[in-house]
């Protein structure tokens, strides 16, 4: 896993991408065990790291981490929305913060 690691800190945001592998079991959990940490690790670095879907938002949660992030959500389609700088309904009534 430290390739996955090596290769998603550089990135501008780091973007977590789904869960490698069956997370749900802890003999599959390395994985996306392994990517969060090297999210978390981007985060405590300053870079903004968003996480979308899902699958990926319950291994954060199953963590811990979702307040170590800076954008965790449900929705893998309203967070490309985000990285396409489209407005959020939601965000926008937050007085449109980004």
């Amino acid at each position: 896993m430290g390739k996955f690691s090596l290769l998603n800190l550089p990135a501008h945001p780091p973007i977590k991408p789904s869960p490698p592998g069956v997370f749900e079991f802890p003999a599959f959990a390395g994985g996306s065990e392994a990517l969060l940490n090297a999210n978390l690790e981007a985060a405590g670095k300053g870079a903004v790291v968003i996480v979308g879907g899902g699958d990926t938002a319950t291994v954060v949660a199953q963590y811990g981490a979702e307040g170590k992030l800076s954008h965790v959500s449900t929705g893998g389609g309203a967070s490309l929305e985000l990285l396409e700088g489209k407005v959020c309904v939601p965000r926008f009534s937050m007085g449109g913060r980004r």
